[in-house]
């Protein structure tokens, strides 16, 4: 009997809940030396193993459903991980460089492998800002928080970016509300003002048209404001993964420049931007 690849994975699978209902053990995963064994069996390479462990959890850290409300009002978080070569402690250091000194973001919080971010509106952080502008695409300072996770992995550390995108979501939210207010009060007036005509021969029909008419307006204008700030915001991720990893990998890349002279020079050195 020879199996497809497809049935390798769910007899694999099936085989370790047996053994473990058998154990009674609870089922907790395996190692990835575990893995490596499973896979040596049917000829894997261990290295292969390490990788495809890096690909699944590069891909689970992004992987997401939206849900008929996040299609609607925009995504309730827009995330983004990338693989960092490198030992977890310099890549952490890098990160929080980055997100320091060049998103201009101040961490309010650490749990475990995880900081959390917010806008720096500090009077101080605000000035070298203007002054001594950094790398960072400034998006990310715009929104609720960014979780930034950095963990170690066989291949290196994988380093994930969470942005909390409520603001996108108020903001449609905002949109829908104003726009369904606006389309009963266009509707009423319609109705009452607008004489009848061969195709608008009721109070209901010119109703219903003007209400449809605001409406569509407003949903459209919803939607692109989503559309438009979601794209924006993950290009910020993307943005920030790179210059992470750039920040990690080639540490000794030249800062911006700084203000080339006269009142702006000394203030930025005095300001430590």
């Amino acid at each position: 009997m020879r199996l497809s690849g497809a049935e390798v994975e769910q007899v694999i699978a099936r085989a370790i809940e047996l053994q473990q209902r058998a154990e009674r053990q609870p089922s907790d995963g395996l190692t990835l030396a575990d893995v490596q064994d499973i896979a040596a069996q049917i000829g894997v390479d261990p290295a292969v193993v390490r990788r495809a462990v890096t690909d699944v959890r590069l891909t689970g850290a992004v992987a997401h459903e939206p849900s008929a409300t996040e299609r609607l009002l925009g995504p309730r978080h827009v995330g983004g991980a990338v693989l960092v070569p490198g030992d977890v402690v310099g890549v952490r250091a890098a990160t929080r460089r980055w997100m320091g000194d060049d998103e201009h973001m101040r961490c309010t919080g650490t749990r475990g492998a995880t900081d959390r971010w917010q806008k720096d509106q500090r009077l101080m952080t605000e000035l070298r800002r203007g002054l001594s502008s950094g790398r960072g695409s400034g998006v990310l300072r715009d929104l609720r928080e960014v979780a930034v996770t950095v963990a170690e992995d066989p291949e290196g550390t994988i380093v994930t970016l969470d942005a909390d995108t409520a603001p996108i979501r108020t903001t449609a939210a905002g949109v829908l509300v104003t726009t369904a207010v606006s389309a009963v009060g266009a509707g009423a007036v319609a109705a009452g003002l607008t004489p009848d005509t061969a195709f608008l021969s009721s109070d209901v029909l010119q109703f219903a048209a003007a209400f449809a008419g605001t409406a569509a307006v407003g949903f459209g204008t919803a939607a692109l404001t989503v559309r438009t700030w979601t794209r924006k915001v993950r290009t910020a991720v993307d943005h920030a993964l790179d210059g992470i990893t750039m920040s990690a990998t080639q540490p000794e890349l030249p800062r911006p420049p700084k203000p080339s002279g006269g009142w702006r020079r000394t203030v930025a050195d005095w300001l430590g931007g």
